[in-house]
């Protein structure tokens, strides 16, 4: 070979610097030499030459002194020998349009990084022989590798191969690179690799492409989606990039979750992904680091939790394609330049109460913004903070219209939708949507990632509407309460479907509404099971409250029929013989049956007493009470003055949902016990509900007293005391020889002990 080579080189007196190399037709590629660089443009494939020896017109004259060679877009492939022995070709550019490289192309180069793009399909036969590489992304669209590709490669520590189909292999592509540590590959795919005829060779040295990331936070890569687990802080990288474990393959990176209990994004961490689309950020994040998102063409929307507290400079700088931002509730400062040249952002919604610290040039350049929503009681404070105020009448709360007679509001602090008006109307995509369709709601209502806190959580459909239209709520898993209203005759298909963690559904609609069509009833409340063969009933549902009279209705009518054991008398909880419920209405006053009285509640220290409000027990509009009946109870609306008496009355209510801060408590029923239970920050108490709001936010319940002799606690033991003479017995009326913590009957009165 090296006495053919010494003939080719004899070098002609006058060198050519340029031509046509394409084919089928040669006039399609072109090449031109000019100070070193090689530069090849047009379109299509190159005339591949011999495979036997070099025979490009380049060839001659240049393989000693080339030291760049650039192949333009639109050329897809690079002939046998094209650079082979370019012994000072030191720089090479190739296009995202190639799909193969010949044999021996590069043999015997001097470069030691090459970026090979995807798309490449194919790995010629000596492709990188004898070259100073010292790592390689080989791309997940190869299929093809040949012999000895990369043999005898003394610098080459780690090969990453992001092929989900382990590409065919010629004999000994890696013999002889002594230095080899690693070749890594998907993680799902380690062991098919070993079991491949070519990769088994190397079957010790195969590994999934993962690593460090922090002192115990863990990086994975698989076809295309890169996951952050483990705990603690990320690793900071620097602008150069290269101190960066993913660095290789950060344009092949289309999906990042941030999981497990990381608590930062380290600066420059997914710099430069050009093809990320999808960025899912855990709730133990508190922090994510300068650049940590820049340049990051691909991201039109991001969704940042409650427990980012910092997001720092310049993290989404130049992310153009970015449509809409959501911000948690707990964030309190946005560094300079962070949102800078997001030339694409529309709508920024920021759930924190109080205005989080944004520098003069957080949102640079971001001239496309229409709408800045945050909650409705902080609209003014938004309005008048530092930067903030620079937004004016972009500031608001989210609402709009839905059909020619149709209005809805969002209210970020509770997460209730209230829909009004008449109908529901404007069709899908409707404008709170967080689906992958978009709609006006995508800066408020998240799209659907698993683990955001924020979005739609309670459904409030208002007086007057007659029907929800199909795929109105499809989707929003966020969704735990629904409420309908007594208007209400069908819901259509889809309307709230694979709306997979409600809770409580209460109608107020005495005839059972409609679902869907004729043979679609079950296609409303639902999911699918794994396949999709059937549908089943969705599994969060503890409780649908309808009127009184029509529990039987609803039990037996299609589609609700499937919560049948799940359907109760609206508002209202038995406990032994009585029917208990809160109520609140802060516009009309109400007259209550013969069967039912009405407390209002004190509460002193840990003691909460239940007094009857006397009078005609008339409820008037405004007051908060506890309800007690022998059934389900009745009320009616009323003119007649009340002559009831509720001062000293500690119960509160609202026309709209209360979301908790872990100081409120809401009657319940639970583990045998009645009483007023602690109700969890981040859900909501429903409006028309009574509850108590208290500092000592360390009880997780407060039991209550009420006036009736016969029936009222009237003394406390501890588990080691004894009652003198007195036998105990459970509220099933069994005797007790050891009492344990709970509520008894001693001497014909009931006694805790505690």
């Amino acid at each position: 070979m090296c006495a053919l080579f010494a003939v080719m080189v004899c070098a002609s007196v006058n060198a050519q610097t340029s031509g046509n190399c394409g084919y089928p037709n040669a006039a399609d590629v072109q090449w031109s030499y000019d100070g070193g660089t090689l530069t090849f443009t047009g379109t299509g494939a190159m005339n591949m030459y011999s495979e036997d020896y070099p025979q490009a017109p380049w060839w001659n004259d240049y393989y000693e002194t080339a030291t760049t060679v650039v192949v333009g877009e639109g050329i897809t492939t690079i002939p046998h020998w094209a650079f082979a022995m370019f012994e000072h070709l030191t720089s090479v550019s190739l296009p995202s349009t190639l799909t193969t490289i010949g044999k021996a192309a590069f043999e015997e180069c001097a470069f030691t990084t090459i970026n090979l793009p995807e798309g490449l399909e194919t790995i010629g036969d000596y492709a990188f022989q004898m070259t100073p590489l010292t790592s390689v992304t080989i791309p997940s669209t190869v299929t093809s590798i040949g012999e000895v590709a990369f043999q005898a490669n003394d610098a080459l520590t780690y090969v990453i191969c992001l092929a989900a189909t382990p590409p065919t292999m010629g004999d000994n592509v890696f013999q002889a690179c002594s230095n080899l540590t690693g070749i890594f590959v998907p993680a799902a795919k380690v062991d098919t690799y070993k079991a491949t005829d070519g990769w088994s060779d190397y079957a010790t040295l195969i590994r999934p492409i993962s690593g460090s990331c922090g002192a115990n936070a863990i990086w994975s890569y698989s076809e295309g989606v890169m996951i952050i687990s483990g705990s603690g802080a990320m690793d900071n990288y620097t602008e150069a990039l290269s101190d960066n474990p993913w660095n290789a393959y950060r344009t092949q990176i289309n999906q990042v979750v941030v999981g497990g209990t990381v608590t930062s994004i380290g600066n420059w961490a997914f710099y430069g992904c050009t093809n990320l689309n999808s960025v899912t950020i855990g709730d133990n994040v508190h922090s994510i680091g300068n650049e940590a998102f820049g340049a990051c063409g691909g991201i039109t929307r991001i969704y940042i939790p409650n427990g980012v507290q910092t997001i720092g400079i310049m993290t989404f700088d130049g992310d153009s394609n970015l449509e809409y931002v959501c911000i948690g509730s707990g964030i309190t400062t946005i560094g300079n330049w962070a949102f800078a040249d997001c030339s694409g952002l529309k709508d920024i919604g920021c759930y924190a109460s109080t205005p989080p610290t944004v520098m003069a040039k957080t949102f640079n350049g971001c001239s496309a913004i229409a709408n800045v929503y945050v909650p409705s009681a902080k609209i003014s404070d938004y309005k008048a903070a530092d930067n903030w105020s620079n937004f004016g009448d972009k500031i608001k709360s989210p609402s709009g219209t839905c059909g020619e007679n149709g209005a809805w509001s969002f209210e970020m602090a509770t997460g209730t939708l209230t829909i009004g008006g008449t109908e529901i109307g404007g069709g899908s995509p409707f404008p709170w949507e967080s689906n992958s369709m978009g709609g006006e709601g995508s800066a408020f209502n998240p799209e659907n990632a698993e683990g955001y806190p924020q979005g739609i959580k309670q459904v409030v459909i208002g007086e007057g509407i007659t029907e929800i239209p199909a795929s109105a709520f499809y989707m929003e898993i966020g969704i735990t309460d629904v409420k309908l209203p007594s208007t209400l005759t069908a819901i259509g298909m889809d309307a709230f479907g694979e709306c997979e963690n409600i809770e409580t559904i209460t109608s107020n609609a005495t005839t059972p509404p409609t679902l869907a069509d004729a043979g679609n009833e079950d296609y409303v409340f639902y999911v699918p099971n794994e396949d999709w063969s059937a549908v089943l009933p969705i599994p969060t549902v503890s409780a649908i409250y309808v009127p009184a009279a029509s529990v039987d209705a609803y039990k037996a009518a299609d589609g609700w029929s499937a919560y049948a054991a799940k359907i109760n008398a609206k508002f209202f909880t038995a406990v032994g013989d009585y029917q208990w419920a809160t109520f609140y209405d802060d516009s009309k006053d109400y007259e209550v049956d013969a069967n039912t009285t009405v407390y209002k509640a004190s509460l002193t220290g840990a003691t909460l007493t239940l007094t009857e409000i006397g009078g005609n027990q008339i409820i008037t509009a405004g007051n908060a009470v506890v309800l007690k009946s022998t059934s389900a109870p009745v009320l009616t609306e009323t003119a007649t003055a009340s002559t009831a008496d509720f001062s000293g009355n500690e119960l509160h209510g609202s026309a709209s949902p209360v979301a908790s801060d872990g100081t409120l408590y809401a009657l319940s029923y639970k583990s045998g016990t009645l009483g007023f239970f602690k109700v969890k920050s981040g859900t909501s108490i429903p409006a028309g509900k009574a509850y108590l709001s208290t500092a000592d936010a360390a009880r997780e319940y407060f039991e209550f007293t009420y006036g009736d002799d016969a029936t009222s606690i009237k003394s406390v033991a501890s588990s080691h005391q004894t009652i003198a003479n007195g036998q105990y017995y459970d509220m099933q009326g069994r005797k007790v020889f050891k009492p344990t913590k709970g509520l008894y009957i001693v001497n014909g009165k009931k006694v805790i002990v505690k």
